[in-house]
C-alpha cells in the first residue's frame, strides 16, 4: 500500500519532535535540581498538609520539609529513588497506598513525578526556605555569541535564548530606546527636546547620558517608589467607617527622596522599621518609620477599641514579614504555619516587638491620631526661630518693666488698703447673696458664709484639697444642691462664678440652675472641650443668650471662671466676651435649685472635674 506523501512529513515531524523531547530532557537531567525552586512548590501544594511543620495534622510522624526526618523514616533514600518509600508511593496504583491520596484532589502529574525521583537520584539535597538564604553572586554563563553582550545581564538573556534555541532580535532604533528608557526610569515619555536631543547626538556615550540625565531627575524617585507604595499600603485616608484624611504624603516623599539621594539598602531598611528608636533621631528618621502606620484604622462608634489596636500589630507583623523577610507569617497567629517554617510561637515573639506601640485602637477621621512628628520646613522653621528670638527679647523686656513698676505697685496697693480700711476707699459689694467656700472638707453638708444658706453634696462627696482650702471632685454622678438661689429675670443683673480644676477635657456644667425639661429654662456656665460657655435662657434655643470664650481654659490647673450680666437682654452684656447670640426676651428664673456641679443630663464625654 503505498502512504500519501502527508503520512511521511507527519512521521518525520513526529520522529523529530521525540528526537528534541529527548535531548531537551537530557539537558534537564544533566542540570541539578534546586529544592527551593524545583522541589518545594511540588511538596508544599501536595504533602506538607499532612507532612509538613503543622503537628496538628501530621500523619505518621512523617516531615518531608525536614531532610532528617525524611531519611529516618526512609521515606527518602538519597541516591536511590527505587529504594525510596515516596517515589514507591507516588508510583504506587494501589488505592490504600498511593501518595498523594486519592481524597485529597492532589494526584502528581507524570512530570512532578520525574522531578521528584531525579531530585532523590541527585542525592535529595534540601535547602532552608528561600528568604533566609544570602544571596550570592552567581557565575557568568557561557554563551553562543559573546560579541553579542555589552554587560553581564546580556549574558544571563543570551544563555536563556540558547537553552531554548532562540536568537535575539535586532536592536531597536534609537527614538524606541529613548522611549524605552525614560519610561523605565520615570513613568513618563521623554519630552521632545530630550528626543531631539539624544537621537542627534553625535557622542559614543549618548544612551549613558540620557540614563543619567533620567536618573537625576525627581521623577526616577517618584517612578521606584510606585511599587514600594503598593507594598507598604500607602493612604492618604483612614480607609474604615467614614474614611477620614490623614497626612501620610511625609513618608511618601521621604521614599521618594531616599531613592533620588541613593539611600543605602540597610539605611532604608532600619529607619523604616524602627526610625524613631534611632538614638537622637532626626524628624525625618522618625517620619520614614511611618512605614508601620500606613496601615487601615477606624473611628466608629461601636468599634472595640483594643480589639483594634491588636489588629492594627496583626497588619504590621504581616506587613513587615511580607516585605522586608519575604515570607508569609499571617498563618502563624491561630496555629504554626503548614507550609513555611514559622511557628506560632515565634509569630507573636514578632508580635511583641509591634504590641508596644502608643497609638490608640481608636483613631481620628480629622487628621492624623498621635503620636505625630512635626514636617520639617525650612522656610517655616527659619521664621519660627526668628519669632522665638523676638518672643525671648519681649519677655526680657516685660520682666524688666515689671521690676521698674513693682515698687510703684506695691506703694499703691497699700494706700488703696488704707483707704478701704478707712471707709474712703472702694468697699467690697454689700448684696452678695451667696459665697460657698467649701471649707468643711468632710461630710455632705455645705454652708454658705453670707446668708448661712445650706447646701448638700448629692452622690459621693469627694473632698480634696482645693486652691484655698477645700473643694469637691465632680464625675458626673455626683454635684452639691445649692438651694433657691440665683433666681433672676432678664432684665435683673447678676454675677456668679467658681474655681474649676478640669481634669483631662470634660464636658459639663460647673454651676447651674436650669430646668432641661422646660426647654432649659434658667442659667448656668458650661466647660465643652476646653470653651467656657454662659447660657440665660428663656426658651431654648429661640429666646436665649449664649456667650463662649475663644480661649480653652487649661487641664489640671485650678481657675476661676466668673461671669456677669447687666440685664439688658443682650449677649453684650455679658461680662466683655465675644458672643454667639444676641438678644433675650422673657424671663430665665426656675423653680429648680441651683447646682456645684454637672446639668441633670449632661452632655456625653469626659466629666471628671473639681469645684471649688
Amino acid at each position: 500500500m503505498r502512504l500519501p506523501l502527508q503520512y511521511f512529513v507527519c512521521r518525520f515531524t513526529a520522529m523529530f519532535l521525540c528526537c528534541f523531547a529527548f535531548a531537551e530532557t537530557s539537558a534537564q537531567a544533566e542540570k541539578p535540581l534546586e529544592y527551593n525552586k524545583d522541589i518545594r512548590p511540588i511538596l508544599s501544594d501536595h504533602c506538607f498538609a499532612c507532612h509538613g511543620p503543622a503537628e496538628g495534622s501530621r500523619e505518621a510522624d512523617l516531615r518531608l520539609d525536614e531532610r532528617e526526618s525524611a531519611l529516618d523514616l526512609g521515606s527518602i533514600v538519597p541516591g536511590e529513588p527505587d529504594e525510596s518509600e515516596m517515589i514507591r508511593r507516588i508510583l504506587s496504583a494501589d488505592h490504600d497506598e498511593i501518595m498523594p491520596p486519592a481524597e485529597s484532589n492532589k494526584p502528581l502529574s507524570a512530570e512532578q513525578k520525574e522531578i521528584l525521583s531525579r531530585w532523590i537520584k541527585q542525592g535529595a539535597k534540601y535547602q532552608v526556605h528561600w528568604s533566609f538564604i544570602a544571596p550570592v553572586k552567581p557565575k557568568l554563563p557561557l554563551v553562543s555569541d559573546p560579541t553579542w553582550v555589552k554587560n553581564p545581564i546580556d549574558q544571563f538573556v543570551l544563555a536563556q535564548l540558547d537553552l531554548q534555541g532562540l536568537k535575539p532580535s535586532q536592536q531597536a532604533d534609537r527614538a524606541t530606546l529613548i522611549r524605552r528608557v525614560c519610561f523605565d526610569l520615570t513613568g513618563l515619555p521623554p519630552t521632545l527636546k530630550d528626543l531631539k536631543r539624544f537621537n542627534a547626538s553625535q557622542e559614543a556615550n549618548w544612551y549613558e547620558q540620557m540614563v543619567d540625565l533620567y536618573l537625576a531627575q525627581p521623577a526616577f524617585g517618584e517612578r521606584m517608589a510606585l511599587s514600594w507604595m503598593d507594598a507598604a499600603r500607602y493612604g492618604d485616608t483612614s480607609v474604615f467607617h467614614a474614611d477620614g484624611p490623614r497626612d501620610m504624603w511625609p513618608w511618601r516623599n521621604w521614599v521618594i527622596d531616599s531613592y533620588n539621594q541613593s539611600k543605602p539598602f540597610d539605611e532604608f531598611t532600619v529607619e523604616q522599621i524602627a526610625g524613631d528608636l534611632i538614638e537622637n533621631a532626626t524628624p525625618y528618621q522618625k517620619i520614614a518609620s511611618g512605614f508601620n502606620r500606613n496601615h487601615a484604622t477606624t473611628d466608629e462608634g461601636g468599634a472595640i477599641a483594643e480589639e483594634w489596636r491588636i489588629d492594627y500589630v496583626v497588619d504590621r507583623v504581616q506587613t513587615t514579614s511580607n516585605v522586608w523577610l519575604g515570607i508569609s507569617m499571617e498563618c502563624a497567629q491561630c496555629h504554626s504555619h503548614k507550609f513555611d517554617p514559622i511557628s506560632q510561637k515565634e509569630y507573636y515573639g514578632f508580635f511583641a516587638f509591634f504590641n508596644q506601640t502608643s497609638d490608640p485602637g481608636m483613631q481620628s477621621r480629622k487628621g492624623n491620631q498621635t503620636p505625630v512628628v512635626n514636617v520639617p520646613d525650612v522656610q517655616r522653621d527659619t521664621q519660627i526661630e526668628q519669632l522665638t528670638q523676638l518672643i525671648a527679647k519681649a519677655d526680657l523686656a516685660l520682666k524688666d518693666n515689671e521690676k521698674q513698676i513693682e515698687p510703684a505697685f506695691q506703694k499703691w496697693i497699700v494706700e488703696e488698703s488704707e483707704k478701704v480700711r478707712s471707709g474712703n476707699g472702694p468697699q467690697p459689694p454689700s448684696d452678695m447673696l451667696a459665697h460657698f467656700t467649701l471649707d468643711e472638707t468632710a461630710g455632705e453638708q455645705v454652708s454658705d458664709s453670707i446668708a448661712n444658706l445650706k447646701g448638700t453634696v448629692k452622690g459621693k462627696a469627694s473632698w480634696i484639697a482645693a486652691k484655698h482650702a477645700g473643694g469637691i471632685q465632680l464625675d458626673g454622678s455626683n454635684f452639691i444642691e445649692l438651694g433657691d438661689i440665683g433666681n433672676f429675670d432678664n432684665n435683673e443683673a447678676i454675677s456668679y462664678g467658681c474655681w474649676v480644676k478640669p481634669q483631662g477635657n470634660p464636658s459639663g456644667a460647673p454651676i447651674a440652675k436650669m430646668n432641661e425639661d422646660n426647654s432649659h429654662r434658667g442659667w448656668d456656665m458650661l466647660i465643652s472641650n476646653g470653651n467656657v460657655a454662659v447660657y440665660i435662657i428663656n426658651s431654648w434655643p429661640g429666646n436665649a443668650i449664649k456667650v463662649t470664650t475663644k480661649e480653652k481654659i487649661p487641664a489640671d490647673k485650678w481657675t476661676h471662671l466668673f461671669a456677669t450680666y447687666d440685664g439688658s437682654g443682650k449677649a453684650e452684656g455679658v461680662g466683655s466676651w465675644p458672643t454667639r447670640a444676641s438678644r433675650l426676651d422673657g424671663g430665665s428664673s426656675t423653680r429648680l435649685p441651683g447646682r456645684g456641679g454637672f446639668r441633670r443630663r449632661s452632655t456625653s464625654g469626659s466629666r471628671r472635674s473639681s469645684w471649688s
